[in-house]
């Protein structure tokens, strides 16, 4: 299932992950340092969702609470959707196994996390992330024709650097996950290229990388526009991330850790890349 809004017409909605705020250095241009003194400033800024922050701390800032979390085994996401629920929140998306599962033990997995979503009406969106059983561009379309009901969140870097979607047919591989942009509910927004999971966006906004980005955001975006009922909402969380997990770009100065960039005006350019997406697919549905 989908987030449902308050719109006659189905939206993108921009959310900010609490990990674009963690750790920003004093030459980040963020009116605010760390998430809770972030909040204040994000729907100047056009984000009215957070992911990853106390959903009661959202609501004084009418901010709406997206969680995220990670499911083992099954049998353990109804209790994750009971407490996410009482906290709040108004859906989750999930790290699923480690990428070393069976297709039985998948099965089992997404079958339960798609009955718990419908049973209780919270929107459960699959991450397309490294170290799970969304790992392998194969295997999640295998998973797809297994469980047409499956909703994912987009976090295409991934793909993008760790199946190195450049090397080879670029568009054969962006038409063989088709079957997966068409089932997208949720994105977490970062760029990388072939060899980097994340880059600094800002610094080379006419790249190749960017344009391959905007396509899967797009088709994905499509996709959403033609399946998810009337009224749904895309959200679209920026998500770059601090150098100390090896994510963001750095450079070592007298044995530390200096990152490169300003996230936060990443974060706004990814935003208006998003809204660029966005209406590009509502031509695309016409």
């Amino acid at each position: 299932m989908y987030i449902s809004g308050t719109s006659k017409k189905s939206e993108l909605r921009l959310d900010f992950n609490a990990g674009n705020a963690e750790f920003l250095p004093d030459h980040c241009s963020a009116p605010a340092r760390g998430i809770a003194q972030l909040l204040s400033h994000l729907k100047e800024h056009g984000f009215t969702g957070v992911q990853g922050h106390d959903a009661a701390d959202c609501a004084v800032h009418q901010l709406a609470a997206v969680a995220g979390g990670r499911v083992n085994e099954p049998g353990a996401i109804k209790q994750e959707v009971a407490t996410w629920q009482e906290q709040g929140y108004q859906a989750s998306t999930l790290h699923v196994g480690w990428g070393m599962e069976s297709d039985a033990l998948i099965d089992d997995l997404v079958g339960e996390i798609i009955e718990t979503s419908a049973a209780t009406q919270f929107p459960l969106f699959i991450e397309t992330h490294r170290a799970t059983i969304t790992q392998d561009m194969w295997r999640t379309v295998e998973m797809v024709k297994r469980h047409p009901n499956i909703r994912f969140n987009g976090d295409f870097s991934h793909w993008y650097t760790g199946q190195e979607m450049v090397y080879g047919d670029w568009d054969a591989k962006v038409a063989f996950i088709a079957p997966v942009l068409e089932r997208v509910g949720y994105f977490h927004g970062r760029v990388g290229n072939a060899g980097q999971i994340q880059l600094d966006i800002t610094q080379e906004p006419n790249g190749e990388f960017l344009a391959h980005y905007k396509e899967l955001w797009t088709k994905a975006m499509s996709g959403f526009l033609r399946n998810a009922p009337t009224g749904s909402l895309l959200p679209f969380a920026v998500e770059h991330l601090w150098p100390a997990i090896n994510y963001g770009p750095y450079q070592l100065i007298n044995g530390e850790r200096v990152e490169i960039g300003d996230r936060w005006q990443q974060a706004l350019f990814m935003a208006d890349m998003a809204r660029e997406c966005f209406e590009a697919a509502q031509h695309d549905v016409l």
